[in-house]
């Protein structure tokens, strides 16, 4: 018979065993760690203190505290402003008056060092790299309340890229004929009723118009919709609901309401039709491209942030939204829909007509935007 098994001795667990006192526990821990950080100091090892605290089973804070005792002390928000986050040196205000400065374009501010121009906006808090930085990350500026525009060098030579291969496709006014112009409105309602267009970041009012400047709120209601106009030829608006705050178009829905319904029938019923448009993603998506190479949808993206090199930019700036007073989400639609009625083809076929002399002021300006 196989001898009979027998259990182990087992070691009797004293109370000190099964509890440590938490500053010895505390000070155990911290000699763990001290020493792994010592050996991997003194041959040189890279490591995070982060990574050794939690080798141990310890927190982040813990560790710190374990490594410096009493002189650890938790950096907390005193009261008052939350100070996480560096505020801004460049203030909206201040971006004001740095456009309004450039927009003016005379002689005296074409001539001005970037040093010159931080004197004369007064922001002699900041260091001119600021300013530049700034000026470089706005690409365009163009007041909402005038004319005056400006365009950085960089974002002009995209203009003029752009420009130059576009005219060598169509240089003649009736290459354009068979172009339709697509994009997309959004539209506010205030608490007070007040129906604006929401405009793209980059577009604003300069110092001047201050006074004009009416900011929507958070809580507005908003509308998106959706146009092609082109050569005698208006759409009916196609309004549309997104997830997102801004009415950014998604692949989804730009191929089940719009391309389907809309541009698929009119490129079937005429196949020279090209359709233009920006270049969202919503728009540029590999779903949305498939569906357009798949089925014959000619189109090409204009060059961004040109609100003069795209018709249907002008058309829906020419809205008129004081007409119907809206007083609910139907008279604001409907307000909507008849300013849109009033754009007419003649109209249209003029902006149509002007494309190749657009590109060709863009061309002789340096990437300038018209008007400015």
């Amino acid at each position: 018979m196989p001898p009979e098994r027998t259990q182990p001795p087992q070691r009797s667990k004293t109370p000190a065993a099964e509890e440590l006192d938490p500053k010895e526990s505390d000070r155990l821990a911290r000699i763990k760690i001290q020493a792994v950080i010592d050996f991997n100091d003194r041959h040189k090892i890279t490591y995070f203190k982060s990574d050794v605290f939690k080798f141990f089973g310890v927190s982040r804070r813990k560790g710190w505290e374990l490594l410096h005792g009493d002189k650890y002390e938790e950096k907390k928000p005193k009261a008052g402003r939350d100070p996480r986050g560096r505020p801004p040196k460049v203030t909206r205000d201040d971006i004001a008056k740095l456009e309004d400065i450039l927009a003016n374009g005379d002689i005296q501010t074409s001539e001005l060092s970037w040093s010159d121009l931080t004197e004369l906006a007064g922001l002699t808090h900041v260091h001119w790299h600021t300013v530049r930085s700034h000026i470089h990350d706005m690409d365009y500026l163009k007041c909402l309340g005038c004319e005056r525009a400006w365009v950085s060098k960089e974002h002009g030579r995209r203009r003029e890229e752009w420009c130059r291969i576009t005219i060598s496709i169509r240089p003649h006014w009736h290459d354009w004929v068979f172009v339709r112009f697509a994009g997309e409105m959004h539209f506010g309602l205030s608490a007070q009723n007040k129906l604006r267009i929401i405009h793209e970041p980059g577009t604003r009012h300069c110092a001047d118009h201050d006074m004009e400047r009416e900011t929507l709120e958070k809580d507005v209601k908003r509308f998106h919709c959706w146009a092609w106009v082109g050569y005698d030829f208006i759409s009916e608006l196609v309004f549309y609901e997104v997830d997102s705050r801004n009415g950014a178009m998604t692949q989804d829905i730009y191929i089940d309401k719009i391309l389907k319904p809309h541009v698929l029938p009119a490129v079937r019923a005429e196949p020279r039709l090209v359709l233009e448009e920006n270049g969202d993603l919503g728009h540029t998506g590999l779903k949305t491209t498939k569906f357009k190479q798949e089925n014959g949808i000619s189109c090409y993206s204009h060059v961004a942030k040109s609100p003069d090199l795209s018709i249907i930019e002008n058309a829906m700036s020419e809205q008129n939204l004081n007409r119907i007073p809206p007083s609910d989400d139907e008279t604001a639609i409907a307000a909507i829909r008849t300013s849109w009625a009033l754009v007419t083809k003649e109209w249209v076929n003029n902006l149509v007509m002007s494309m190749p002399d657009r590109l060709h002021h863009c061309l002789l300006t340096g990437g300038q935007l018209i008007g400015s």
